[in-house]
This record gives structure tokens, sequence and C-alpha cells, in this order.
């Protein structure tokens, strides 16, 4: 009887008392807490890194699509229709800046008159209160006259773009405006800034928005009459 006894008392010994299994779910609540914080940061990172990569991708589309507009920029010293015109404008605190010029599209267009592969080209942003989305619009007009500002037509061009900023290299600064039948800048630089709220109630500011930005150099670049002349006088 005393054997049986204290082989009963040994197998008691293998269990775990009351303050072991506090400490033991304590412990383990702790890691549990501790996984879910380290998941949760990583998930958010990770949300916020996919959002700047798809911004940034948005913007690289963009700048592209406007970099192959201007570098085919079309000037003619005998057609006053081959305007560049630049606009500096604000829609609030933010540039929204317009920009009209003739592009050869290398994709002739019957126009009624015969095909051409010239274009009026405008960039802008939509500042319209009737609109409920004030992005970027691509204006295309294939019928070039003296009046470079109207016809043609809309397409967006920039989703979630809410500013655009151009600056006109003349060969010594960089100008905020340009508007001249006789010459065109030697390069554009174009900066956007790429909208994405956190929150339903949030609007576009200076502060929250993402900036992208590149240059374009013209490749048809020429000076004005005037300006030949003074270079030879200067010879």
């Amino acid at each position: 009887m005393m054997r049986k006894t204290a082989e009963f008392g040994k197998k008691r010994q293998k269990g775990f008392t009351l303050v072991e299994l506090v400490l033991a779910s304590t412990l383990t609540a702790l890691i549990l807490g501790s996984a879910f914080v380290s998941l949760s940061t990583v998930l958010k990172a990770y949300k916020e890194l996919g959002g700047k990569t798809n911004l940034a991708e948005t913007a690289r589309l963009i700048l592209d699509r406007m970099r192959a507009d201007l570098e085919m920029t079309f000037y003619s010293p005998h057609a006053d229709y081959t305007r560049f015109v630049g606009y500096d404008q604000l829609n609030g605190d933010l540039p929204a800046d317009s920009l009209t010029f003739i592009s050869s599209v290398n994709n002739p267009v019957n126009t009624g008159g015969g095909s051409s592969d010239l274009a009026e080209v405008q960039y802008y942003i939509d500042v319209d209160d009737g609109t409920p989305e004030r992005w970027l619009l691509r204006r295309m007009d294939y019928t070039p006259d003296s009046d470079p500002f109207t016809g043609g037509e809309l397409a967006l061009l920039g989703p979630r773009v809410a500013s655009i900023d151009f600056q006109y290299f003349d060969g010594i600064v960089w100008q905020t405006e340009w508007d001249s039948s006789e010459a065109i800048p030697i390069a554009v630089n174009i900066t956007i800034g790429l909208f994405e709220a956190d929150h339903p109630e949030e609007t576009p500011t200076l502060e929250n928005l993402d900036y992208f930005s590149t240059s374009v150099w013209i490749a048809c670049y020429r000076e004005s009459e005037g300006q030949d002349a003074e270079a030879s006088g200067e010879q």
C-alpha cells in the first residue's frame, strides 16, 4: 500500500502548477502580441511601398508620353501657327501651368484638305468646378491653325496629377513662361505632383503630393532670325 501511494505521488509531480500555467499563458500572449505588431508593421510598410511604386509607375508613363510629344516639337519661321505657348498658372496654391505647341506625330491623318502629320498638342489641369476629378488632360488637334487653343479631342493623360509646372530654357536661364511664334525653347523641364488621398476628406496640397520631374531637350530647336542676326554681328 505504501508503495502505491509513493508511486502516485511521483506521478502527480509531473503536472503543472497554477503559477506555471499563468506564466506560460502570459509569455504566449506576449509572443503572439509581438508577432501581431510586427506583422501589422510589415503589412503597412508593404501597402505604403506598393502605393509609392504605383505612383512612380504612373508618373513615368505620363512623363514618357509628354517627352515623346515635346521631342517632336515642330517649328517653322515661315508659319505663325507654329506658336509655342506656355502659361504660368495656379489652381489655388497648386501649380497648374498649361502648354500648347505643334508636334510631328509621324502618323499622317486625313484632315479633309489632304493628310498631315502635324498636330496641336495642349496639356493642362482640369480646374472646372463641375468636374469631380481635376486631373491632367491632353488635347490633340490634327488641323493646326492660327488659333492653337481650340479644336481637337481631349483625353485623360494624367490620373491623379493635381499639379504641373513647366520651366523653359532659353540657353541662358530657365523661364516660367513662353509665348512665341519666332522661337522655341532649347529644353523644357516638367514637374508633376500626384495625389493619393489617405482618407476620403483629404484634398491636394503642396505638402501631400508626390513630385516627379524630367527635362526634355527639343531636337528641332532653332534660333529666331533676330538671334541669328545678333550672332552674325558678334562674329
